[in-house]
């Protein structure tokens, strides 16, 4: 149910009065089913709290205690059992602990002692729920898995990653209908299909004008064409094909999907820099949101970035190349995808790597700070950045001198099959001796 929780969960029956022997001083706090129970060292019951009257209630106060809010019916139960006299509590998991410390003010301590509760277990290894209170604890805990799957739908983190992963896709898809775009077109009129670099502009050529003769009849299609460095001329020497209508109908409405996959992927990139100034403010005015929002998808979320150092956020994107790296002995990336970031891209090879340095720890304040604060300072980590550049292109602005790479070392374990392979010539050799 709850992974703080579960670790000290007892079969206790609820509702079940155990006499209390003494005025015990610690009391040791297990939760049952739907209420908090309460023992004492020598496992007499001290006194027992339900955590609500329905599921909904159980399942609130429950997703309270793992948010690590204070909830009333609990600080209720733990003044009455101050009264009683119990001074200091002990609870199994130790975060649980410091949380119920931090939150109602009592000595709440870990006990790591576990044959305490193993003892506590075999002492109430007879008690078991009934049915109906095991179908309650079951709704309780789905009630539980449905409020953290809301929670977890509900950060704006993950509107970035859909976001952004279907905008890759659509980008795949654009690239695969251009390729088939251009082949198919360059049927008819070839000496367009494959001299118009810009796929947007050869899409609309080909969804507004098609034939050769409708192109050559359109000023306006005939000035894209000029715009892509292609002579007009081209029109009257075309070594293309003449096609059919039913031909040119299928290839134009290809054109036309390429098109409004493109009008798809434009309010994709709007919608994207709009949630991107709500998620993380900090991190967009620093690096834009399209590498922000990459870098959101490759730590898997906005509070797994915050987490991460300055010097993995620096290779974020090429893992393969890290790893290879470390496998083969070459040198290590010294980027992933903040290269992307203008400065770094555009600076000469021997300062990208220092840069990149510098970038990735104003990444990790700014995604620290979206994450916690909330407070903008993108203009002031922006401004730190350019003027550590510049004191980098000053500092640096010529190339080191290069020096010979050494030798890689020798693996001195060889494969099966080469070894395998050694073993049978000496074999042979040794055979030929003989002989």
């Amino acid at each position: 149910m709850l992974s703080k929780l579960g670790s000290f969960l007892l079969p206790v029956l609820p509702g079940r009065q155990y006499p209390c022997r003494c005025k015990a001083m610690n009391g040791f706090l297990v939760l049952s089913g739907s209420e908090f129970i309460c023992l004492g060292e020598d496992f007499s019951k001290i006194g027992q709290r339900k955590l609500g009257e329905s599921i909904e209630e159980v399942s609130l106060t429950l997703n309270r205690i793992r948010l690590g809010m204070k909830d009333q019916r609990i600080n209720d139960f733990i003044q009455e059992l101050t009264k009683k006299g119990v001074n200091q509590f002990f609870v199994e998991d130790a975060s649980l602990a410091n949380e119920f410390a931090r939150i109602y003010e009592v000595k709440v301590l870990h006990y790591e002692d576990v044959s305490v509760w193993r003892r506590m277990r075999q002492e109430f290894s007879g008690f078991r729920l009934s049915p109906q209170e095991q179908q309650e604890l079951h709704d309780v805990a789905v009630e539980l898995s449905r409020r953290a799957i809301r929670e977890v739908s509900q950060q704006g983190d993950q509107l970035v990653i859909q976001a952004m992963s279907s905008l890759d896709d659509v980008e795949k898809v654009q690239n695969l209908m251009a390729s088939r775009l251009r082949e198919w077109y360059g049927l008819h009129f070839p000496e367009v299909s494959h001299r118009i670099e810009d796929a947007n502009s050869l899409a609309r050529i080909i969804s507004e004008g098609g034939h050769r003769e409708t192109i050559r009849e359109d000023r306006n299609l005939q000035n894209i064409l000029i715009e892509a460095h292609v002579n007009p001329e081209v029109l009257n020497q075309s070594m293309g094909a003449d096609l059919p209508d039913q031909d040119m109908v299928l290839i134009q409405g290809l054109a036309r999907q390429y098109l409004g996959l493109q009008e798809f992927r434009d309010n994709l990139e709007k919608y994207l820099d709009e949630i991107m100034q709500e998620v993380a403010p900090n991190l967009r005015g620093l690096i834009g949101p399209m590498i922000g929002a990459r870098l959101i998808v490759l730590a898997g979320g906005l509070d797994k970035l915050a987490r991460l150092p300055s010097s993995t956020i620096q290779v974020l994107g090429a893992e393969q190349a890290l790893f290879r790296a470390l496998k083969t002995g070459a040198k290590p990336p010294k980027h992933g995808v903040i290269f992307q970031y203008t400065s770094i891209h555009s600076a000469p090879w021997w300062q990208r790597g220092k840069i990149a340095r510098i970038l990735a720890g104003k990444i990790a304040i700014a995604a620290r700070i979206d994450l916690y604060s909330g407070e903008y300072i993108a203009d002031q980590l922006k401004q730190n950045v350019q003027s550590r550049i510049g004191e980098i292109k000053r500092k640096y602005p010529t190339a080191p001198k290069t020096t010979s790479k050494p030798p890689s070392k020798p693996s001195h374990r060889k494969s099966s099959k080469k070894r395998r392979k050694s073993q049978s010539s000496q074999k042979t050799r040794s055979r030929r001796r003989d002989r």
